[in-house]
Order: structure tokens, then C-alpha cells, then sequence
């Protein structure tokens, strides 16, 4: 009797759940696939970090690798590139920001603020995220 009641919960919460070999394998596969890619340029762009800093272990460089490879296989190339460009903006936005005014909440505000218009400025509209966030990690 347990048992039943068990599927009826899992039945209850998740109707669409796969129940063949085939199904577990197509649900599963482009999970699978994203969390490889991810973390394969997570890693490769932490030690490329960490080799170009003489040792360094700053994770600014991983988390924009996330930030660039969360496009699908499809789109990769395209919206890889777009998301360089905005991780790039944010970089040099954060640079100018800090040589002259260091951290502070005034200055991770201009960061924030001035990486949303520049992206706006450049017609970055799959990536406008992309470029206050780079400028925030690299302002720390």
C-alpha cells in the first residue's frame, strides 16, 4: 500500500515524468550536456585565470565563462561572441571605475548603472546582464 501512495505523490507533482528507457534518456541528455559545457569552461577559464595572474585563485574569470557558454549548442557561436562583447564592456567599464574611485557603493552604483546603458547603447539586448555583472566581479 506505501508504494502506491509514493507513485501517487510523485504522480501528483511531476504527471509528465518519463517512465521509459528512451523518455529518461531524452530528459536527461541535454541536462547532462549543459552541465558538461559548463563546467568544462568554468574549469578550462578558471586555470587560463589562474596561469595569466602568476597563480591567483580569482573565480572572476570562471564565472564569466558560465556567463558566456549558457547559450544553447545552436545559437553558441553567436550569442558566445555577443556575451564576450558585453563581459568585455563590463571589464573596461569596471576599470575606468575603479582606477578613479575604487569600491565603494557609489562606485559599484555607477558600475551597475553605466553597464546598463552602455549595453543599451550597443544593442546588447541577449546580454545586457552580462555587462554590469562583469563590471561588479571585476570592481571587487
Amino acid at each position: 500500500m506505501q508504494v502506491s501512495r509514493k507513485q501517487s505523490w510523485v504522480d501528483r507533482w511531476w504527471p509528465e515524468r518519463p517512465t521509459t528507457a528512451k523518455e529518461i534518456v531524452e530528459y536527461a541528455v541535454p541536462g547532462l550536456t549543459l552541465a558538461v559545457r559548463l563546467t568544462t569552461a568554468a574549469v578550462l577559464a578558471f586555470l587560463l585565470t589562474r596561469w595569466y595572474t602568476g597563480g591567483s585563485n580569482d573565480l572572476t574569470g570562471a564565472l564569466s565563462a558560465l556567463l558566456v557558454t549558457q547559450a544553447s549548442g545552436a545559437s553558441s557561436i553567436k550569442y558566445g561572441l555577443i556575451r564576450v562583447s558585453a563581459v568585455l564592456l563590463g571589464v573596461s567599464i569596471a576599470i575606468l571605475i575603479a582606477s578613479q574611485m575604487g569600491l565603494n557603493p557609489w562606485s559599484l552604483a555607477l558600475a551597475v548603472f553605466s553597464g546598463v546603458v552602455v549595453a543599451k547603447m550597443f544593442r546588447i539586448k541577449q546580454a545586457v546582464l552580462e555587462v554590469p555583472i562583469s563590471a561588479m566581479l571585476v570592481l571587487q
